[in-house]
């Protein structure tokens, strides 16, 4: 909240339907109203992790799973602010930490922004602890021809499955997308997804969407930006903003929801009218008969409706 200008940014846990609207009231203009916020109901639904980037590395759900950061700058991100990963000056990184995604999925997603696609196989987000396949317990990135498609790994066992994406999966520099990989183990056989805006490619050009099993638990790193102890390698190029981890595999549905929300945000919603204030008069006159004024602090009580029963004293 800025108090200067009155701006509010703020995220609103809501049922939406597809097919009914839904009416939100925004009431204001109480100074005295208590701080009403209630992350844990706002960030549930299977959030292990949110960070918005807005000018620091928080983050917005009760795991308390906050960032350092290493390198990355603020700048305008999609949402509000973001961070600019530049490979020239370093291995700009985001680290989050060493915990887990406990069970059997998963959903990675961000918005990214590219400036181009000259880096190795960069990473958007991973929890990984080299470069190698094997290394990697999960990780959406970039890869396959000109380092534009989008990219994931899963591991459960002893086991990591890639897959690239094909024809609806690549990414065009200087655009803002929302991308995501999600994994199901029960969603036999296709349990692997990539989602660029939620939408999944048409078509994959490398790997496999079959795993099953809980995902692995270990102590390596996760981070935004890069890969763990691969300096030179795996450097985003662009902007991030908005990075989520859910314990839960969002449906392309949610994921088209959010990103039809924030992509552009006007064409989502309007707004109504604002209702006034009501104030009430209330003309009384009371015939004072039969009133003993001999005894002091004596009530008179009188009742009137608003809506609300209020009871008024003289």
């Amino acid at each position: 909240f800025n108090s200067t200008t009155g701006q509010l940014i703020s995220w609103v846990k809501a049922n939406i339907s597809a097919t009914i609207n839904t009416i939100l009231y925004v009431y204001y203009g109480t100074p005295s109203a208590s701080n009403q916020e209630n992350i844990s109901e706002v960030w549930s639904n299977g959030f292990v992790a949110v960070w918005p980037l807005n000018g620091n590395y928080q983050d917005s759900t009760s795991y308390n799973h906050d960032g350092t950061n290493f390198g990355s700058l603020d700048t305008v991100g999609k949402m509000a602010r973001g961070r600019e990963f530049n490979p020239d000056d370093g291995d700009d990184h985001i680290e989050f930490g060493n915990w887990n995604v406990t069970g059997n999925e998963i959903t990675l997603q961000t918005w990214v922004n590219c400036d181009d696609f000259g880096q190795d196989d960069p990473r958007l987000v991973t929890k990984a602890l080299s470069g190698s396949a094997a290394d990697h317990v999960f990780m959406l990135s970039l890869s396959g021809s000109g380092e534009r498609y989008l990219r994931a790994r899963v591991r459960t066992g002893t086991t990591t499955t890639t897959l690239i994406a094909g024809a609806g999966g690549d990414l065009t520099a200087n655009t803002w997308y929302l991308v995501a990989v999600t994994y199901d183990g029960a969603a036999s056989p296709n349990n692997i997804k990539l989602l660029r805006n939620g939408v999944e490619p048409s078509s994959y050009s490398s790997g496999s969407q079959s795993r099953t099993g809980d995902l692995v638990q270990n102590t390596w790193p996760i981070w935004a930006g890069d890969n763990p102890n691969t300096s030179g390698y795996g450097e985003a190029d662009g902007l991030l903003d908005e990075i989520r981890i859910s314990n839960v595999a969002r449906s392309p549905d949610w994921l088209e929801t959010e990103y039809n929300n924030q992509y552009n945000s006007s064409s989502f919603y309007s707004i109504g009218i604002a209702e006034e204030a009501l104030t009430y008069q209330l003309d009384l006159e009371v015939q004072w008969t039969n009133v003993d004024f001999s005894e002091t602090n004596e009530e008179l009580c009188i009742n009137f409706y608003d809506g609300v029963n209020n009871t008024y004293s003289l």
